[in-house]
């Protein structure tokens, strides 16, 4: 039987990239039309380097536990920790 680890993943500055602009000049529309880029930007790398990592071991795409919000949760044998401490 293999041992599973759980790899909880986080994004580290999303606080300060999500604000639209320090700058006054900007429109309402134009902060709330950033601020939506921006969200799905951190949306979807939480999607995608989960998917990367779980590619990159050869592992299956049903390992991905859940992502979102500047962060993932997947799961993996033991044996490949090693590999995902230097990919990650």
């Amino acid at each position: 039987m293999s041992v599973q680890i759980l790899v909880q993943g986080k994004l580290s500055g999303v606080a300060q990239f999500l604000p639209a602009s320090p700058r006054q000049e900007i429109t309402t529309g134009a902060a709330e039309s950033l601020l939506a880029g921006r969200s799905h930007w951190i949306s979807l790398l939480t999607e995608i380097i989960p998917r990367a990592l779980l590619a990159e071991l050869g592992l299956s795409k049903m390992l991905l536990g859940s992502s979102g919000a500047g962060q993932f949760l997947v799961i993996l044998p033991s044996d490949d920790r090693s590999q995902a401490e230097q990919f990650l």
